[in-house]
């Protein structure tokens, strides 16, 4: 009820009013009104322009830790108090699904007419702010929406239940990438650039990003007559600025069909999964995440490297890019546990992959070995019993070759897949660990 009254007041006022004078017409958002004012903000959100504010209640500033407020009002705090304010507004239009309440984003997205997509924004201040199904801010601690698209001569308003703090964006988690040349340590939220290629002499440069860590509950299964339940899926999303500097300036958006979308382009990468970019291998590791044993990456000495495979798997037998399931990069010669990589989780198979003189690639396949991960890369169990291989299939370079179909255990579908490979040849050599 409080809702509906507070969105007729601002309907009511709205005519011929810009955003600070629609919220000096409304009592509820007095709080917000006296912030505009000591952050010298008012000619800002008075000017011409296509601004969305997201506007805090009285209740939603007193809600704000004992003390806060009082600081943030200060005039030597004027700064800070400015980059809050500036994190809740951004320099369009967004505007929600008015025909299924409040907060409710309109299906669709860029390619089908959407614009008001679900996504990252690019604030007046700078950092990202997330719109999703469940609300608004910085991922972990998003406000609700109790009304919007009320619309001002300069822009339109949602009214929100929360401040919004833009030092959440920076969570303070850490994300772990790995490739055969380093490994960085990334706090999840903050900007930073990294240069890829930089072993392959190709001078391919990273633009700046901001990654973060997305996680989802996997369903339960039986694993030797025992309920496995702590199993989650996660994915790191990077989002793409076009800066290079490491200030994450000018965000990259997709707009195919210039309709006025503004939501930050990204790219989605699944954790524990060796990657191809650049011609650089990567892995990602979001916390939760079981690392590579004492976090060190393995990499060859001047005097030569080893052989491997990079394996790829695709849902379709034309072997296409976008029905790439996963790629794995293993030692030519050694063993490896699909489900040990996220790879097939729940799928409990242990393989060795050979690389051919010719370019072919061999695969030995020891079956179901549940419990039974290989003892680092070799072929046998933690008793030093060997696997015994149950089949074996070349694989043609070049060539997208179908694989043994597998039976999907969470959902008992069984699963067809088609593989392509390279071999990255090198001599046998001592390695270092970096």
């Amino acid at each position: 009820m409080r809702s509906i009254f507070l969105a007729s007041s601002l309907v009511a006022v709205c005519k011929g009013a810009n955003i600070v004078e629609l919220a000096q017409a409304t009592p509820q958002l007095a709080t917000l009104v006296q912030a505009l004012v000591a952050a010298d903000l008012v000619d800002t959100l008075s000017a011409p322009g296509t601004f969305t504010v997201f506007a805090p209640t009285n209740a939603a500033f007193a809600a704000l830790p004992a003390g806060v407020l009082d600081d943030l009002l200060k005039p030597e705090n004027k700064a800070a108090l400015s980059d809050v304010l500036t994190y809740h507004v951004l320099g369009h239009e967004f505007k929600y699904d008015g025909s299924k309440g409040p907060g409710t984003i309109a299906y669709g997205n860029g390619y089908s007419g959407n614009p008001n997509i679900a996504g990252a924004y690019d604030t007046v201040l700078g950092k990202p702010l997330f719109i999703t199904k469940g609300g608004v801010g910085a991922l972990g601690a998003q406000q609700s929406v109790f009304s919007s698209n009320i619309a001002a001569d300069n822009g339109v308003v949602h009214v929100i239940n929360g401040v919004m703090l833009p030092s959440l964006v920076e969570s303070g988690r850490s994300i772990d990438l790995y490739s055969s040349k380093e490994h960085v340590v990334i706090e999840e939220g903050r900007c930073y650039n990294r240069q890829f290629n930089g072993t392959a002499g190709g001078g391919v440069t990273g633009n700046d990003q901001r990654a973060f860590c997305n996680e989802r509950k996997l369903p339960n299964f039986f694993q030797d007559g025992h309920l496995i339940t702590d199993r989650y899926s996660r994915t790191v999303t990077a989002y793409q600025y076009s800066s290079n500097d490491g200030s994450c300036q000018n965000p990259r958006v997709a707009d195919p069909n210039h309709i006025g979308v503004y939501a930050q382009g990204s790219n989605d990468f699944p954790t524990r999964t060796h990657i191809g970019r650049y011609n650089e291998n990567i892995e990602w590791f979001c916390p939760g995440d079981e690392q590579p044993e004492d976090k060190q990456i393995v990499v060859s000495t001047v005097a030569g490297r080893k052989t491997r495979a990079d394996i790829r798997s695709y849902r379709t037998a034309e072997c296409d890019i976008a029905q790439r399931s996963y790629g794995v990069l293993v030692e030519s010669g050694a063993c490896y546990d699909l489900s040990k990589d996220n790879i097939r989780a729940g799928f409990f198979e242990v393989q060795r992959a050979t690389c051919l003189d010719n370019g072919d690639l061999k695969v030995d396949r020891f079956g179901n070995n549940t419990g039974k991960s290989p003892t680092s890369t070799s072929c046998v169990d933690k008793n030093d019993v060997p696997f015994v291989v149950e089949s074996t299939q070349i694989f043609k370079k070049g060539e997208c070759t179908a694989a043994p179909a597998y039976t999907d255990p969470q959902t008992g579908h069984v699963r067809a897949h088609w593989l392509t490979h390279s071999c990255q040849y090198g001599e046998a050599a001592q390695t270092i660990v970096v």
